[in-house]
């Protein structure tokens, strides 16, 4: 995966190309980069965590294609017309348990960059009601 050039003007960290574009994967690296300030070897660990986020989202359309496709023929005639259970049920359970695998994953990278909560005061009602800067970024690794 490659990173873009930094804009210095906006003082964030590039986004990682190949993410999908609106999707997870950007508003993970967004969240995370905008109120934190990681060294390169979490920003190597949030953009693997931005990917699987992608790939779990794409894996849920799959597997939801899937289901549609097979709507209520969960059997369908074999070579010999006997009939047979739709392949196309075990793609989609496959896809499902993938997704699962990706969650775990996911969690456990998220769970590696050992962020801090932003305000562990807040109740989450009224951010930065106690005079605290909103906007200040926090180190991760704090």
């Amino acid at each position: 995966m490659q990173l873009t050039p930094v804009d210095s003007a906006s003082g964030g960290a590039p986004l990682p190309a190949g993410l999908t574009e609106d999707g997870s994967g950007q508003s993970l690296w967004r969240s995370i980069v905008d109120n934190y300030t990681l060294r390169p070897d979490e920003l190597r660990l949030l953009a693997d965590a931005c990917e699987l986020a992608d790939r779990i989202d794409y894996r849920k359309q799959r597997a939801d294609e899937l289901h549609r496709e097979v709507g209520e023929n969960l059997l369908i005639r074999g070579s010999t017309r006997q009939l047979v259970r739709n392949p196309l049920i075990d793609e989609a359970r496959q896809e499902l348990a993938e997704q699962r695998k990706d969650r775990i994953a996911l969690n456990d990278l998220l769970a590696r960059l050992k962020l801090p909560d932003l305000d562990p005061d807040r109740d989450g009602d009224d951010q930065g009601r106690d005079g605290a800067s909103s906007g200040a970024k926090r180190s991760a690794s704090a």
